[in-house]
Parts: C-alpha cells; sequence; structure tokens
C-alpha cells in the first residue's frame, strides 16, 4: 500500500507503459484506491494483474469506477485477491451495460461451489448482454456443472467471447 503514490505518479506521468503486473505485493483495496485516480485518466495502460494481493471488493469497486473512463484498460487480472460474490456482482453490472473497455478478465478465488456458482451466474447474465470481452477465466473458482450451466446459458446469445476457462 506504500507504494500506492509512486504507481499513481507513474500511471499519470509515464506514457508508455503498457503492462503493469503489481501481483504477490500485499496491496489491499486501500492501496488501490491510491492509484486508481491515475488509472482513470491514463491513457498507454492496457493490462492490469493484481494476483494474490488482498484487494478485495473495495479494491475491484475503485478499479471499476476508474474504467468509467479509462477507455485503454483490456486486460484485468484478479486472481487470488479476495473478492466476494459482492465484488464479482459489481463487475459482472459494468460487463452487463458493456460500461468497460476490458476485453480480456480473469477472476478466481478458491471459495466454496456455492460461491463459484454464484460468481458464475452473475457473469452468465452478464455474458448474455457483454459485446466487448474475448476472454473469460474463472480458474480455481470452485464452479459445479449448475454454475457452468448459468454460464452457457449467457453465451447462447453472445457473439464475442473467444475464451473461456473454467477449471
Amino acid at each position: 500500500d506504500a507504494a500506492a503514490p509512486a504507481i499513481a505518479s507513474l500511471l499519470t506521468n509515464n506514457h508508455s507503459l503498457h503492462t503493469l503486473d503489481l501481483s504477490d505485493n500485499s496491496m489491499t483495496g486501500a492501496g488501490v484506491e491510491g492509484f486508481t485516480p491515475s488509472l482513470a485518466s491514463n491513457t498507454s495502460l492496457r493490462s492490469l494483474a493484481l494476483c494474490n494481493n488482498p484487494i478485495g471488493d473495495r479494491g475491484v469497486e475503485a478499479i471499476l469506477a476508474a474504467l468509467e473512463t479509462n477507455t485503454s484498460l483490456r486486460t484485468l487480472t484478479l486472481a487470488g485477491c479476495s473478492v466476494s460474490p459482492h465484488g464479482v456482482h459489481l463487475a459482472a453490472v459494468s460487463l452487463q451495460s458493456n460500461s468497460l473497455p476490458l476485453q480480456s478478465l480473469t477472476v478466481s478465488e478458491g471459495g466454496s461451489q456455492e460461491e463459484g456458482d454464484a460468481m458464475a451466474e452473475m457473469l452468465g447474465g452478464a455474458l448474455a448482454a457483454n459485446t466487448v470481452l474475448t476472454s473469460l477465466s474463472l480458474p480455481a473458482s470452485e464452479v459445479t456443472d449448475a454454475g457452468f450451466g448459468a454460464i452457457c446459458t449467457g453465451l447462447m446469445s453472445n457473439q464475442t467471447l473467444r475464451l473461456l476457462n473454467v477449471r
């Protein structure tokens, strides 16, 4: 979290960086909130990875708020980020409204099958309306056949998704 001001400065002043991997840095939601205002106005970053940081729903909410104005970020990786079904719901609502520039999203948690299926149902509903996302990965998310069925139902009316990883 202490690095958030430096990350904010980087995102504000560097116009050539395309990929930023902040995985495994113990960053919390508060740390993410520290750099997302700069992410909102950044026009060069294409990929952001925050794997294995406990950003939780607070961090997801801050990223989604930044992506309301950021039109350049295409890949967001949030594997192992302590995101609850509520955080996935926030992302699903944004995906459903096509308000995100994201083409690739990875979200995973090692929660229960109930949580995995709830996440899959929300994302399945979002996929039905989304026209931007081309890749969705839900590794280690404990999705059962019922959750996978919800994703498949959403995909029946989706014409853009090219890669689906549910394992």
